[in-house]
């Protein structure tokens, strides 16, 4: 991976970390779901959201607390 690559990659990561992926139970919002949050919130292309649903999975992610705090865990599917 080149630099360039890797600096996308980076964009697109901290773009999808201010999409919500599961509701506020918990409960992991459906492929539909997460695609127009990606495009509304995060201004994700089809073919970004087609990058990233190939090469990211969201293991985990805490939704905005009362203190402001939020967070996502991102793994690479081809590392792991």
């Amino acid at each position: 991976m080149n630099e360039h690559e890797t600096l996308q990659d980076k964009a697109l990561l901290s773009a999808a970390a201010y999409t919500d992926f599961f509701d506020e139970s918990g409960h992991r919002l459906d492929k539909n779901d997460i695609q127009d949050s990606l495009i509304k919130e995060g201004n994700f292309t089809q073919q970004d959201i087609e990058y990233f649903t190939s090469n990211f999975e969201v293991v985990h992610q805490q939704l905005e607390t009362s203190s402001g705090f939020s967070a996502a865990v991102i793994k690479d599917k081809h590392i792991f």
